[in-house]
């Protein structure tokens, strides 16, 4: 499996007709002098969940790509997993910038996110929810995934929408 480095989340990567991360930078420019709202939509199973925040930013890199916002306007996926990323630096593999001691998040969860910790929500990840081996006393994976309410999902499909707010 490949581990992207913040480079490759700064700058972007994929394709725009398909997986894709517009980049950190690009992110900033749109949100950082604008009102913004971010949409979030999810797929699990089929079943679709999503998520409106308003005044949605994303600083710069001298404040380590802190995610900030306004309020969650709405939305069937959990207001609770996403609050927990509200002013969040942003974690990769390889820049550890999350709120747990000793672990990376993002090195652990296989994907860069705004993590507060590691199991809330995370949209990065890889598509097939992978056995993780190093946590033998439960049934951990890691993949995309949202805690929803009293369990996890397992996620088929994310996209994340940045619109100018009315």
């Amino acid at each position: 499996m490949i581990m992207l480095l913040t480079k490759n989340y700064v700058q972007g990567f994929g394709n725009v007709q398909g997986d894709h991360w517009l980049g950190l930078d690009a992110i900033h420019l749109l949100t950082h002098s604008l009102k913004t709202e971010l949409a979030i939509k999810v797929h699990d199973n089929g079943k679709a969940y999503h998520l409106r925040v308003s005044g949605f930013k994303v600083n710069d890199a001298s404040h380590k790509y802190q995610m900030t916002y306004d309020k969650i306007v709405g939305g069937s996926l959990s207001h609770e997993a996403f609050e927990k990323s509200k002013s969040c630096y942003f974690s990769t593999g390889d820049k550890d910038q999350d709120n747990i001691g000793d672990l990376n998040c993002a090195d652990d969860n296989r994907g860069g996110w705004w993590y507060s910790d590691c199991g809330w929500m995370h949209l990065n990840g890889p598509w097939d929810r992978i056995k993780r081996p190093s946590w033998p006393w439960s049934p951990r994976y890691i993949g995309m995934c949202v805690f929803n309410g009293n369990f996890v999902r397992w996620l088929t499909y994310t996209e994340m929408r940045i619109r100018l707010w009315p």
